[in-house]
Formats: structure tokens, sequence, C-alpha cells
């Protein structure tokens, strides 16, 4: 899309400008950053949407700079494209979590289709039935947004039904003990609408294990140790 902002971090000069001339041309701004210290030094300035990423550069190297951008759980905090040689390819797309990979030498109409299609790649979504004025609550969320999920606070039903009909959710999380119905009522109807994962915990200290999942939840976390926990939980129902 039209004037999105592009990282490029190469530190070979020739490559970062012929990808910039192109990307321009295409309507993007591009930034260049000729290693992983001037690279991340340029997320200090702003917001990126992307960033194509040289995997092998002297000194601190691609891996470095994945390292330095990414959450506890692996996953970089923007997309990212690797840019590496043919020979490693297929071996780094088993081992990095990223949003695409181009070849080099580059088909650059090859490397356009990437970029679009790494903009274009639709952020999973997060229905928490919790209290939003809650801070535990709140520090799921932004474990969850820093994670690139989208989330939105759900209120029974009613608030449930609202948010599916704009944006049907790919996981949903809630605490059990909801305020306005009974849990496993609201677990049940939610079962009545969708089939999608739906994640229960609860930071009573209670054990809601089993009427919890005879109601329909795929998990349960019990009182979560920490927020990274539900994250955690997703990511473990995404390798099944």
């Amino acid at each position: 899309m039209s004037g999105e902002k592009i990282l490029i971090v190469d530190d070979e000069r020739a490559i970062a400008d012929l990808l910039k001339l192109h990307l321009e041309e295409e309507g993007y701004v591009v930034l260049t950053a000729p290693s992983v210290d001037k690279a991340l030094k340029a997320l200090e300035q702003g917001s990126v949407n992307l960033v194509m990423l040289d995997i092998r550069m002297p000194g601190k190297d691609g891996f470095d700079f994945l390292r330095a951008v990414s959450t506890k759980h692996g996953k970089p905090r923007m997309p990212v494209i690797v840019m590496t040689g043919r020979g490693e390819l297929e071996s780094l797309m088993e081992g990095i979590a990223v949003d695409g990979f181009v070849n080099k030498p580059f088909e650059m109409s090859l490397v356009l289709g990437e970029v679009r299609k790494a903009l274009l790649k639709k952020r999973k979504t997060v229905y928490l039935a919790d209290s939003e004025g809650s801070p535990l609550a709140q520090a799921v969320a932004k474990e969850l947004r820093d994670e690139r999920f989208q989330v939105f606070f759900i209120k029974g039903m009613s608030g449930f039904k609202e948010y599916w009909a704009k944006q049907p959710a790919d996981y949903i999380a809630m605490e059990y003990q909801q305020h306005a119905v009974e849990a496993e009522v609201l677990i049940k109807d939610i079962r009545s609408c969708t089939t999608v994962p739906l994640i229960v915990y609860t930071y009573s200290g209670m054990d809601f294990r089993e009427k919890s999942l005879a109601a329909g939840a795929s998990v349960y976390l019990g009182k979560p140790q920490n927020p990274s926990v539900v994250v955690t939980a997703i990511r473990e129902l995404e390798m099944k």
C-alpha cells in the first residue's frame, strides 16, 4: 500500500539502493541501514511497517537483529522479510518466525510480491472476555498486542455478537468469573456460534477446570502466573 514505511537492513549499498529505487517507485517510504546497530537506532526514531533484512552481515548479523526486535515468544514485533542466498533458504525457513523470504540474487517482481503479501497479511484476532478496567486484563491484552494480535474486549454474548459481525476471532480468551453471566453459560453460548479455540483462566485461584472443559473450553489455564501464559497457550494451539 502506498505510503507505508519500509526499512532495508543490508550492508551491501548497491543492493539496498536497488531495492530502495524499486520500492519508492511503488509508492513506499524507504529507509536504509547498513548495520544492525543503525537499523535499531532507526527504529527508535519511529515505527516501520516492514523490515527487509539481510541475514548475513559482518559483525552483528540478521539473527542479532531478530533477537533484538522479537518478543519473549520469538516473534518479531513488526513484519520482517529475510533476504538470503538461495542455498540457505530452506533451512532458514524452518528456524525463523518471519513473514517472508526472498532469494539473492533478486527477481524484483518476486520481491515486490513478497512485500505486498507481508504488508497485507491479516493479523490474527483475539476476543478477551475480561474486565477492560482490570490491570491484570490490560496486561494480558498488552502481551497479546506485542505479539501482533488484534485484541477486542467483549462483554457477554451481546459484545461477542457485535464484534463477530465485524471481525470474527481466531482465538477467544476469558476470565472464568464473569460479572453479568455464569461462565458455563457464556462458554456454551459461544460454542453454539463457533468452534475457534477458547482459553479459560481465572485470577481467583479456584479450580474451574472440570466445569470449563465440560462447557466447551479448549484449554483451562487456572490462575495465570504472568500474562504471557495466554500467549503461550495460543502458540501451542497454533502448533497442533
